[in-house]
């Protein structure tokens, strides 16, 4: 059993050694990898801030459209002459104030 700690711890410093040798050449050799992928990173977030802005502003735009066509609507309809179709509803069925007598 000691053969097989002292194997195993053998190999345990091998490997931190190993390590503590080859993290500053990989961190190194990442560097620019990193740095590359930040700035694709920041460009696709401006891109992505232009367009949500671009979007924004066809839909302000689309509202206020809308917004000006129901004014516009609702002012004809102000101005229109009264007709049957604008008439309240006691007065398309006859009806008037007095109540009707049961014996006609």
């Amino acid at each position: 059993m000691s053969e097989k700690l002292f194997r195993g711890m053998a190999l345990g410093a091998a490997a931190a050694a190993t390590a503590v040798l080859l993290v500053p050449a990989v961190a190194e050799a990442a560097r620019p990898l990193a740095r590359r992928g930040m700035k694709l990173a920041i460009l696709a977030f401006l891109q992505g801030r232009e367009a949500v802005a671009h979007a924004m502003e066809m839909a302000e735009d689309a509202y206020a459209e809308a917004s000006a066509d129901l004014k516009e609507q609702a002012e004809k309809m102000a101005h229109a002459e009264p007709s049957e179709a604008s008439a309240p509803d006691a007065q398309k069925r006859g009806s008037t104030l007095e109540p009707k007598s049961r014996h006609q």
